[in-house]
């Protein structure tokens, strides 16, 4: 698979690689070998990017590009767009998150979301694909949306709410029948007793960062919940892990931890998403990177890791030569509002 990137910088967006769809918003659906800066005159506040498609939320409204056949651009029809097409939409947004086919808004009148609802990921209480925006059927504040291929966790002030594949999420799925796919299309609470600073969704896992350190849930085929001795699908399971958490940054089957012991990265590194020598990462494990860096991101099988005046694949010799500030939260000391537990 060839990926693709969007970056925020000082200079504006940049973007490279896969563009078959036209998820680059270069008007073209060419691949694009070097980062190539996109001609945006707004300014940036945030942006995802699913599979093939991009949600720019900006200073003059929230634009949209690249492929639509699930209505996952919120258009309202299936027609994939080129360049940024801007979205029609009456509530603000203060962030977006998007998965393979879907998007997501958390917005000043709650969460909204459009695209592929085949497990009723979308939370609107049915598995009909929305190709217009539809508000989830929550109604506690959301603080954070993150979301794997097929599901979506809320942390939200009344705890944290689910829905989706329910294989993934779901604390009373039992993992001997991990061959069932089932589908819960509005949120479901998932019961859990410690406060909850953040939650990061791979494709397939979900890692929650608590007042009682990290618990995991879902897939472990490749090893992305850090548990060697669970191959399949498991329950709520803490993981045995002691160093401070700054930060958590997921690819699909992979997972990288900032802590106050340096970088830790677990699950699965066949295509040298963690490092380029071949090791395994059952367990968490501290990755020597040799560079000074100040945010990591995932892509789908890839790993970028930011410097303050540079851009490196996980080999630190692949250096992109990239001379703009990149923006990213990643790395941080700061935590997302707390979800206070039920006591």
């Amino acid at each position: 698979m060839i990926p693709n990137m969007i970056i925020n910088t000082s200079d504006g967006i940049y973007v490279c690689g896969d563009n078959r769809y036209g998820q680059l918003c270069l008007g073209h659906n060419k691949v694009v070998t070097s980062l190539t800066k996109l001609d945006f005159i707004y300014d940036v506040y945030s942006m995802s990017k699913g599979l093939y498609h991009s949600i720019i939320i900006t200073s003059d409204g929230v634009y949209v590009c690249g492929t639509n056949v699930h209505g996952q651009l919120g258009l309202g029809h299936n027609c994939g767009v080129f360049l940024p097409t801007k979205l029609n939409f009456c509530h603000e947004i203060y962030s977006v998150v998007c998965n393979n086919d879907s998007t997501y808004f958390n917005t000043s009148d709650g969460v909204y979301a459009c695209g592929f609802n085949y497990y009723g990921q979308l939370g609107s209480g049915d598995y009909k694909n929305k190709k217009h925006i539809t508000k989830m059927k929550l109604d506690h504040e959301v603080y954070s949306i993150s979301c794997g291929r097929s599901f979506v966790v809320l942390n939200t002030s009344d705890g944290v709410y689910a829905c989706g594949n329910e294989r993934y999420f779901e604390t009373n799925f039992d993992p001997e029948y991990d061959d069932i796919e089932d589908g819960i299309n509005e949120p479901i609470k998932i019961n859990f007793h410690h406060d909850i600073y953040s939650i990061v969704c791979g494709e397939e896992h979900t890692i929650f960062n608590t007042s009682d350190g990290l618990y995991v849930i879902g897939s472990n085929k490749r090893y992305q919940l850090g548990l060697k001795n669970i191959k399949h699908f498991c329950k709520m399971t803490k993981l045995d892990f002691d160093h401070e958490i700054y930060s958590i940054t997921c690819g699909s089957f992979h997972s990288f931890l900032t802590t106050s012991d340096g970088i830790y990265a677990f699950g699965d590194n066949t295509l040298n998403q963690i490092t380029s020598d071949g090791q395994e990462f059952e367990i968490p494990k501290k990755v020597d990177i040799g560079i000074d860096i100040t945010g990591i991101i995932c892509s789908s099988y890839h790993t970028y890791y930011i410097t303050k005046d540079d851009l490196y694949t996980t080999n630190p010799k692949v250096k992109f030569n990239f001379k703009h500030k990149i923006f990213v939260n990643n790395i941080s000391n700061k935590r997302f509002k707390t979800t206070k537990s039920a006591r």
